[in-house]
């Protein structure tokens, strides 16, 4: 006599699993196979908004995870057009204050004056403070740029630009697309209407190149290796840590030391870069705006000396 399964066929609401509901519209369109398709592009996408915010906005920002969100309603979104059809554009206010913060030049104390005992995004939200023209017109660049860097990944083949529609007002949108910023540092969200998320399931039916792992790894063969390396070593996250001074203490002068204590350091002209714990250059120290930054970077094989 065969064992019955414990595998249960009917559930309760309650014990519902976390299904994506397909309307009959969507019958033959594989719309679950959207965040495996946009998650496959995570560690791009993460490269290019590492590069964009430091360059832009000299923000260190980058990726901790993306959410998705079928069949979302939502009227209080910037909206933009394509080719494809329609997308929309919501960011955390807090992140963006906090973007205009290192942008403008503005200080912790100036944000406080304008939004007093407002502690967290979650009360930022929820606060009736009306955002500012330049909040506004700093949300819809970024709107437009960021859409722009994620929906323009070379596996969805023609890249798109995307318009500013202040006329057109839409309420429901296919997919939410939430990314989520490491370090608590908030979020901004992706609306795309179901003309855009046919464009990029496309990419399913018809990949580019690089658009699989089995198309990469052909064109691999076919250039021997050295066009795949060049495209992975140029997309690489790279840190860069340096050792801007060091002070050598004896055990009788460390023990004396006290709170408020002043010690004399000096910087070196040149300061070595480490990759781990190698070191790959050496930079001087430039300051802008408050803050310290590498420059003149030399490659540390440059100044070996030959005999």
């Amino acid at each position: 006599m065969s064992e019955i399964s414990n595998n249960k066929k009917i559930y309760q609401s309650s014990e519902l699993l976390n299904l994506i509901k397909l309307d009959v519209q969507k019958l033959g369109r594989p719309y679950h196979k959207l965040p495996k398709l946009l998650k496959s592009c995570f560690d791009l996408i993460d490269v290019n908004f590492v590069c964009y915010f430091l360059k832009k906005y000299r923000m260190n920002i980058s990726l901790e995870d993306i959410q998705f969100n079928a069949d979302c309603v939502d009227k209080n979104v910037e909206v933009y057009g394509n080719e494809a059809g329609h997308i929309g554009f919501d960011l955390d206010r807090f992140l963006l204050l906090n973007i205009l913060n290192d942008y403008y030049g503005l200080n912790r104390d100036d944000i406080a004056s304008v939004l007093p005992n407002l502690k967290s995004s979650d009360e930022l939200t929820q606060s009736n403070i009306v955002p500012s023209k330049t909040e506004e017109r700093l949300k819809n660049k970024l709107g437009i740029e960021l859409s722009q860097i994620i929906l323009n990944q070379e596996k969805f083949g023609k890249q798109l630009e995307s318009r500013t529609e202040h006329s057109v007002m839409i309420g429901k949108w296919a997919y939410r697309i939430s990314f989520i910023l490491a370090g608590g540092k908030g979020a901004f969200h992706l609306f795309l209407d179901s003309g855009n998320v046919d464009r990029l399931l496309n990419a399913l039916r018809h990949p580019q190149e690089f658009g699989t792992l089995k198309s990469y790894t052909v064109l691999t063969k076919a250039n021997g290796g050295q066009g795949a390396s060049t495209n992975m070593l140029e997309t690489l996250p790279v840190k860069l840590y340096g050792k801007l001074s060091s002070l050598t203490l004896t055990l009788s002068q460390l023990m004396e030391l006290k709170k408020g204590r002043i010690l004399p350091i000096s910087l070196p002209d040149s300061i070595p870069l480490f990759v781990g714990k190698q070191q790959i250059f050496s930079a001087m120290i430039a300051e802008d705006r408050g803050k310290l930054f590498f420059s003149e970077f030399q490659d540390i094989t440059s100044e070996i000396k030959h005999d």
